[in-house]
């Protein structure tokens, strides 16, 4: 216990050195203000580092979602008896089975007829742990023509607990150079009172070079877009602390980029939000194929930054007005 509070005390030291040394500032003044922040707002070091939390000023702060105030709506908004549909990927594939748009198979489940159907149907697969998060442990799968070679890959597969889907074949607006499949990620909030679900906020995630996730936070780029329009209209976030226009190695500007089907993809949302309401606040992420949008996985847990540190930010009040809606 105490050795911890001593790795995370260097560990905040060291982040607040940088940031001092970076923007001129006071490093008493970040240490004190940090640990007010905490204190009074419930702001975490990555907030108030990456999130620029020192930036903002006192009225702005109380308008902020914080990691605390974060943690207590999760926990209060969404049922703990439902979260399984958003957390188990194969109970969420089965619940929202008819907007998912893509064929797939649970390796402990799977039989060897089973396998080679789906392989003799797709060339390639992604491969997903049925545990981990930010996209850790995903990677593609390329399924041969020889019948022995895919009984391979299958006992290989079978002793793994993970889901094999069809891979995604993204509409040719929504590749910035990269390899990964982009997607958008929709924050919806169900009403207590109208039962109408809502869109908070809507962010493009990009993934950067041969990486195949779009996470923030393994290496890939955030952007704000407009819910109302679709096009983007920030620059972009990504936990390395990069921030452009243009995206990462490639000469693609990104501000004012629309993203097909926009209508589509919060109707989409808004109709798998009504099907969970025991889950008041979700962040759902949507890929766009050539014919439609279709869901990837909802989160009960959703990325904080995205909402916060992601274009613009306060978002605390805006929340509380639409779950007592």
């Amino acid at each position: 216990m105490f050795k911890s509070i001593i790795v995370g005390l260097k560990k905040y030291k060291y982040e607040l050195d940088l940031l001092s040394d970076r923007k001129n500032v006071s490093k008493s003044y970040l240490y004190v203000d940090c640990f007010l922040s905490y204190v009074r707002y419930g702001c975490v070091l990555n907030h108030y580092v990456l999130g620029k939390f020192y930036l903002r000023k006192g009225f702005e702060r109380k308008r902020i979602l914080t990691y605390r105030k974060w943690a207590k709506m999760v926990n209060r908004v969404n049922s703990p008896q439902t979260i399984h549909l958003l957390q188990n990927k194969v109970d969420f594939n089965h619940f929202f089975r008819k907007y998912i748009g893509r064929e797939w198979i649970y390796s402990k489940r799977m039989t060897l007829d089973d396998f080679l159907q789906f392989s003799s149907k797709h060339c390639e697969a992604i491969v997903k742990p049925m545990t981990g998060l930010e996209g850790e442990g995903i990677y593609c799968l390329k399924l041969p023509n020889d019948k022995n070679r895919i009984k391979s890959i299958f006992l290989d597969l079978k002793n793994k607990d993970c889901l094999i889907e069809e891979k995604i074949q993204q509409h040719s607006d929504m590749v910035f150079g990269n390899k990964s499949v982009n997607t958008i990620r929709v924050y919806t909030i169900y009403g207590k009172q109208s039962r109408t679900p809502h869109v908070l906020k809507t962010v493009l995630r990009v993934g950067v070079g041969d990486s195949i996730v779009d996470n923030s936070h393994s290496g890939g780029c955030a952007y704000e877009v407009d819910a109302k329009t679709g096009y983007v209209i920030s620059n972009s976030y990504a936990a390395n602390g990069f921030s452009g226009y243009i995206h990462p190695n490639t000469n693609i500007c990104m501000l004012g980029v629309h993203i097909p089907y926009w209508s589509e993809v919060l109707d989409l949302c808004k109709k798998a939000a009504a099907k969970i309401p025991e889950c008041q606040y979700i962040g759902w992420d949507v890929a766009i194929t050539q014919s439609a949008p279709v869901l990837i996985e909802g989160n009960h847990l959703p990325d904080l930054d995205m909402i916060e540190f992601v274009g613009s930010y306060g978002y605390y009040t805006t929340i509380q007005t639409f779950l007592n809606q």
